[in-house]
């Protein structure tokens, strides 16, 4: 069965008791979850309350918006950083939350193109290349674009990121520890059977929000899908997504534990 925190690869250890090492990991895994929940509702709030914007095709839209492209990128960052930092049960769980987190940052500093607003003229920054004309720019058609192929970086990011959510929630926060065996049972604790129940929920509400977002990229090489974008289906399968994503980190780092969550 495998260690909640793999004591030798994790500098923690040098400075800290293992119940020090432990609520910083766990502190680190709350904050990567606040993000994943809050972020796709505050990116939105901010936008259309200090621009009055539109409500952009997708979550990564927001790059460009101001103030909430600010959020954006600081709060993908930030979670990169702490996937980075993620001490996991085996040395195979660190590197793929280190790869993770270097999909978050690529997600973050790589933004997708086109304005992802269907009205005529919006709000908007651009740390970006425009080759277009003023028409283009003032969102009738795309225009943005940082560098040549810089969408297919972004996608991979995005797709890398999601899968590894869903890998995650799948398979890495269900493993069973020692502490988690009822001693006179021998059988997995409630509490725990619980967490493992929200994980993998988490993780199936990922991957039916990605299947549909990859049926979506499928359909659109073929025919036009207008109704997708005047829904902002896209968005909504990202935050539903990222939400689940966060909630699963959040139950992981125990950020419920005074309350029905347990220790």
């Amino acid at each position: 069965m495998a260690a909640e925190i793999n004591k030798p690869v994790d500098p923690l250890w040098l400075q800290q008791s293992e119940s020090e090492a432990l609520r910083t990991q766990r502190r680190r895994i709350s904050v990567v979850g606040l993000i994943g929940l809050t972020l796709p509702f505050l990116a939105w709030f901010i936008d259309t309350s200090f621009n009055q914007s539109c409500f952009r095709d997708s979550l990564s839209h927001y790059y460009y918006a101001r103030l909430s492209g600010d959020l954006f990128i600081i709060a993908l960052a930030f979670a990169g950083a702490m996937l980075v930092a993620y001490r996991g049960e085996t040395r195979r769980i660190n590197v793929l939350a280190t790869i993770a987190g270097i999909a978050a940052f690529s997600v973050a500093f790589f933004p997708t193109t086109q304005p992802g607003c269907e009205i005529g003229a919006f709000t908007a920054r651009a740390f970006t290349l425009v080759t277009t004309d003023l028409p283009l720019i003032m969102g009738t058609d795309p225009g943005f674009q940082a560098f040549p192929f810089v969408d297919y970086i972004h996608y991979a990011s995005a797709s890398l990121l999601f899968g590894m959510m869903i890998y995650f929630c799948w398979f890495v926060f269900p493993l069973v520890s020692a502490s988690d065996i009822n001693p006179m049972t021998g059988n997995i604790k409630i509490i725990k059977a619980l967490r493992n129940a929200i994980y993998r929920s988490c993780a199936l509400v990922i991957l039916v929000t990605s299947a549909g977002l990859f049926v979506y990229f499928i359909a659109g090489l073929v025919t036009d899908v207008p109704f997708w974008n005047r829904l902002n289906l896209t968005f909504w399968c990202e935050a539903i997504g990222l939400m689940a994503f966060g909630l699963a980190w959040l139950v992981k780092g125990r950020f419920f534990n005074a309350g029905f969550m347990g220790a």
